[in-house]
C-alpha cells in the first residue's frame, strides 16, 4: 500500500502565532535600526561642525582675525550704541555712512566649505536681508540678488541655497522661509534656507551694540561687528564655544537659524551669564515657552541652543574639538564655556 506523501497546511491558530511571533521581532528590532539611523544623523552633525570649527581656523589663518556673527545688524540701534562703519576681513565700509547690511559669519565661511563659486556670487556693497528697525538707513538693493528668490527667471538668491553643511540631518523642519520679502519688518526675508548651526554670542544678541564695547563677562566668542581672535581666548580655545546646533522649531516660526540671512535671531546663540535673571532658560533645548502653533509642546529660547539628538546637542570649540553637552549642564558651567576670557575654570562635559 502506498503511503501518502501529501503535505499539511498551517491551521489558522499556527499562522495567527507565527504572524504574532514576526510582529514581536519586528517591535524589538526597530528601536535598534532607529536607534542605528540616529547615531549615523547625529555623526553627521558633528562632521558638519567639524567643517565649520576648520573653516573658522582657515579664516583666522588668512585674516589673522575671525568672521564677525553680523555686520551692521539691523537691531543695533547706532544711535543708540554709538556704531562706527565696520572695517574687518570680510568688508570695509570705514569712511562711509554707516548702513544697515545684516551681514552673516557663515557667509565668510563659504570659501572654506568648497562654497566659492556661491561666495563668489554675494555682494556685501548690498544687504543680506533688509531687516531694520533701528531708523539708521538701509544699504543698497534690499531684496536683491543676496537673498531674492524669483522663482519665475529661474534665479536662487545666495541665501536661498540648502547647504548640508549648515544642515543638522535630524533636524527635518522646514527649509525655505518667506516672511515679509521687501519689508523692515525684523523678520524680513525671501526665502532664506533655515540651518541648524549659531555663533557663540556669549550675553549678547542681534539686538545688541558691538563685540567690542561688550563687557567682559558677557562678551563671547562672537557678536556684532567683531569677534575674538585666537589671542583672546585666555580660557582657552578648548574650554570656550565657537558653534552649536539650534532646532529650526522655536516659541515663533520667524525665528531663525538663516544661515546666509541676518534677519532676525538669524545667526547669534545666546547665553547670558549665570548671575542673568532667567539664565538657565538658555541651556540647551531648555523648553523656554510653546512652541508656535502648539497648546502642550515647548520649545527653545529665540538664541537657544539645542538639538533632536536624544538629551544632548553638539558645539564645536575654538580649537576645533566637538563637544557632546548634555541638557543637564549647570548654568554656571555652560556659561563659562561662553566666554573666552572670563577667567572660570571649566570642565568640559561635566553637567
Amino acid at each position: 500500500m502506498q503511503s501518502s506523501s501529501r503535505r499539511q497546511a498551517f491551521t489558522l491558530v499556527e499562522l495567527l502565532v507565527v504572524i504574532a511571533v514576526i510582529g514581536i521581532l519586528v517591535s524589538l528590532l526597530m528601536p535598534a535600526v532607529q536607534a542605528a539611523r540616529e547615531a549615523g544623523r547625529r555623526s553627521q552633525c558633528q562632521n558638519n561642525l567639524k567643517e565649520i570649527g576648520l573653516a573658522l581656523q582657515e579664516f583666522h589663518d588668512t585674516h589673522i582675525k575671525m568672521p564677525a556673527a553680523l555686520i551692521h545688524s539691523g537691531r543695533s540701534d547706532p544711535a543708540t550704541y554709538g556704531l562706527s562703519p565696520y572695517c574687518g576681513p570680510e568688508v570695509c565700509y570705514k569712511g562711509q555712512p554707516y548702513a544697515i547690511y545684516n551681514h552673516t559669519g557663515f557667509v565668510a565661511l563659504l570659501p572654506y566649505l568648497e562654497q566659492k563659486g556661491l561666495y563668489d556670487q554675494y555682494n556685501y556693497g548690498k544687504v543680506s536681508s533688509s531687516s531694520n528697525v533701528t531708523g539708521a538707513p538701509l544699504g543698497p538693493d534690499p531684496g536683491g540678488t543676496n537673498h531674492n528668490h524669483d522663482p519665475i527667471n529661474g534665479f536662487d538668491g545666495v541665501a536661498s541655497n540648502i547647504l548640508k553643511v549648515y544642515q543638522c540631518p535630524s533636524d527635518r523642519d522646514e527649509e525655505l522661509v518667506n516672511n515679509s520679502p521687501g519689508s523692515t519688518d525684523q523678520f524680513e526675508a525671501t526665502n532664506l534656507s533655515r540651518s541648524n548651526y549659531l555663533f557663540n554670542a556669549g550675553g549678547s544678541t542681534d539686538d545688541s551694540t558691538s563685540w567690542s564695547k561688550e563687557l567682559t563677562y558677557h562678551r563671547g566668542a562672537f557678536g556684532n561687528n567683531g569677534a575674538a581672535k585666537l589671542a583672546d581666548y585666555i580660557d582657552g580655545t578648548s574650554q570656550t564655544i565657537a558653534v552649536g546646533e539650534s532646532k529650526k522649531f522655536k516659541v515663533l516660526n520667524h525665528y531663525g537659524p538663516y544661515w546666509g540671512g541676518g534677519t532676525h535671531t538669524a545667526v547669534h546663540g545666546h547665553i547670558p551669564h549665570w548671575s542673568a535673571s532667567g539664565a538657565a532658560a538658555f541651556t540647551p533645548n531648555y523648553k523656554f515657552g510653546l512652541c508656535d502653533g502648539s497648546l502642550n509642546v515647548y520649545c527653545q529660547s529665540p538664541w537657544g541652543y539645542g538639538s533632536n539628538h536624544p538629551s544632548i546637542t553638539n558645539f564645536v570649540m575654538a580649537d576645533g574639538s566637538i563637544q557632546t553637552i548634555p541638557d543637564a549642564i549647570s548654568i554656571v558651567i555652560f556659561s563659562g564655556m561662553a566666554t573666552p576670557a572670563g577667567g572660570e575654570v571649566i570642565v568640559t562635559g561635566t553637567p
